[in-house]
Order: C-alpha cells, then sequence, then structure tokens
C-alpha cells in the first residue's frame, strides 16, 4: 500500500506537535514538507521548534 503524502501548515503548538509525532510514526503516512506560522503561539516558536525537529526552514 502507497504512504499517503503529508504537508503540514501549522504554528506547531502542542497540537501541531502532536499530529507531526503521529505522522512521523505512522507506517502509512509521508511527511513531505512543514508550512510554520505563528497562530496561536508567540511568532519566534515555530522557528525554535523547527530546530528540535532539524526541519530546514526556508
Amino acid at each position: 500500500m502507497s504512504k499517503k503524502k503529508v504537508l503540514f501548515f501549522g504554528d506547531f503548538g502542542v497540537d501541531d506537535i502532536v499530529a507531526t509525532t503521529y505522522s512521523y510514526y505512522n507506517e502509512e503516512i509521508e511527511i513531505v514538507g512543514f508550512v510554520a506560522d505563528y497562530g496561536n503561539v508567540f511568532n519566534k516558536m515555530p522557528f525554535e521548534i523547527s530546530i528540535i525537529f532539524k526541519v530546514d526552514l526556508v
């Protein structure tokens, strides 16, 4: 079975971190990228979290 490709859009608050972690470990999902922006978190937080996940933000 082919994996479902997912592109995440989020502010990477707690809910987005849970979804990302679930998707990372789910064998049916392939994460193809992240779009980080701020919403209900401070505007620098998505970039700080991307460093934890070692995501290359362009």
